[in-house]
Order: C-alpha cells, then structure tokens, then sequence
C-alpha cells in the first residue's frame, strides 16, 4: 500500500496501526487541558478528549476517517456484515457463517474497535440521557451543532444496520426519530427510509417500540416500514 506523500507502508502493519491510533484517542486521561472551543448542546466534554478535539476541528473529516479504518475487505476488514445482534433465542450459537467470521482475528479486532467508536460517540453525545433526537441550533461555534450531531447519528446508524455494532433502546429511538426528521419528499428522506428499513431488520423487534415506530414511519411517509417484520 502506498500512502501519497509519505512512502510506502506495509499491508501487514495497517492492523496494527489501526489499534494503535484508536487506542490512542480513545484514551480518557490522556489529553489534561481545556478545549480550545466550546461544547455545548448536551456534549459531554470530559469524554474520549482526543477524539472530541478532532470532532471539534472537523466533524465530517473525522468521520470519513474512522469509515475508512473499518472496510468490508482488505487488511483491514471488518467482514461484509457483522454479527452484533445475530443471536437466537436461549444463547444459542451464532450462525455458521458468523462464527466463521468471528475466528478471524483481524475481523474481530475491528470490530471491537468500532463497537468501541461507537459507544464513544453515545457517550460523548449522552445520548442514553438525552429526551429529543438532537438541538435545533446550528450554530458553527458550538459544538455539536444539530448537523454534527446528526453525522454521528448517521455513522452508528449505518454500522448498527450492518450489525458491526450494538446501541441501547433509547440511543435506537433517538437514530429513529432522526431519521424521520425530514420533509417527505426530501432526497435525504429516502435516503433515511432504506436506512430505517436496514436498522428493523437488524435490530430484535424487543430493541423498539413496534407501534411508536410505525407512527413515526406513517409520518414521514415511509411506506417500506411494514408493522412486522422477522429478523
């Protein structure tokens, strides 16, 4: 692999250096300052201080970034669908495929990397604790504003649909009403249907409110959510 304006780097190394880094700025007590900008909306400010540095400087970068170090294939692979709720009823076994996957060393160290970004995320939005999908401000001097607050909802949403990773109820129901938060005849609105559609049938239907959902889906005129569906 050649890395433009820094030589060439290793394929073996990438995993490596991948853990490396993610370790790095998932540290919490590595990084004793004050941030340079203020953080508002509900951001918890004392969380992951080194990841919040970089989302402060640039949110859409950062997360381009982090997707990038978690592909479907490569050295870095992650597997083309993870298997974060592909449980069954009384503990039993994954399915074949799954477990195949899972005694990949590199795919699983992946993921537990990006279950780890994710929960980070949660806890630097507070969204478990958080009682609306996100503030109306959009104010580019203070973080997160509601654009940033909805790339990161988009970035666990997205993993979350392809199973690479887990959230709580209350951060689902927070992704959910998110996602129906535009006009229904937005591109955006459709884009969020398909991504809403991906999420129900990958989460257990104990994870939301059957009934809630479809409302809101009814709402925002997202006729493929259907009142049922199997997992």
């Amino acid at each position: 692999m050649v890395v433009t304006g820094h030589g060439s780097l290793p394929a073996k190394r990438l995993p490596a250096l991948r853990g490396e880094i993610l370790r790095f700025l998932l540290d919490q007590h590595g990084m004793q300052r004050e941030q340079s900008s203020e953080v508002s909306n509900g951001a918890d400010r004392s969380k992951y201080p080194r990841l919040l540095y970089l989302l402060q400087l640039d949110t859409p970068a950062t997360l381009l970034v982090l997707r990038l170090a978690f592909p479907v294939g490569g050295p870095l692979d992650v597997g083309k669908q993870g298997y974060g709720y592909i449980t069954r009823p009384n503990n039993e076994q994954m399915s074949e495929e799954a477990t195949e996957v899972a005694t990949t060393e590199i795919v699983d160290e992946g993921r537990r990397f990006l279950q780890a970004i994710v929960s980070a995320f949660i806890e630097i939005l507070d969204l478990d604790n958080r009682s609306g999908a996100g503030s109306s401000e959009d104010s580019q001097e203070i973080w997160p504003s509601r654009r940033d607050i909805e790339s990161l909802l988009e970035f666990v949403a997205q993993f979350v649909a392809s199973r690479h990773a887990v959230v709580s109820r209350g951060t689902l129901m927070h992704i959910l009403e998110y996602l129906v938060s535009f006009s229904c005849e937005s591109r955006k609105a459709r884009e969020n249907e398909d991504l809403m559609v991906a999420l129900l049938n990958s989460v257990p239907d104990s994870d939301f409110d059957a009934s809630h959902t479809l409302h809101l889906a009814q709402e925002a005129c997202f006729w493929q959510v259907r009142p049922c569906h199997t997992l």
